[in-house]
C-alpha cells in the first residue's frame, strides 16, 4: 500500500504519518494481537526506504537501553550501524 492508498484507506495526513513513525521509533505505540502493520514510509518519495530484519531478543534489549541512555531512536543507531558497515567495506 502506497502513501495515497494510506491516506485514503485510513484518512491520514503526511503529518499523522511522522507523528505515527516518530511514536514508533520512540517506542511510545503498542500493537495488540491482530492488529494489522502496512508496509511502506512516507518518507519513500524522498529516497529512503524502510527495511525489516530479525535481532534477537537480547540485542534488540541492549538497543533499546542503549537509545534511551543515549536519548536517540532505535532507528538512529541502526542506520549509524549500517553505515559504519558500509564505510568499513570501502562503499561510503
Amino acid at each position: 500500500m502506497d502513501d495515497k492508498e494510506m491516506i485514503e484507506k485510513f484518512g491520514l495526513s503526511d503529518a499523522d504519518m511522522d507523528k505515527l513513525a516518530e511514536q514508533y521509533e520512540s517506542d511510545e505505540v503498542a500493537f495488540d494481537e491482530g492488529d494489522q502493520v502496512f508496509v511502506g514510509s512516507p518518507l519513500d518519495y524522498v529516497g529512503t526506504r524502510r527495511e525489516t530484519f530479525v535481532i534477537g531478543a537480547d540485542e534488540m534489549q541492549k538497543v533499546r537501553a542503549l537509545a534511551k541512555k543515549q536519548k536517540r531512536t532505535k532507528s538512529e543507531i541502526y542506520r549509524d550501524a549500517v553505515r559504519q558497515y558500509l564505510a568499513a567495506a570501502g562503499m561510503l
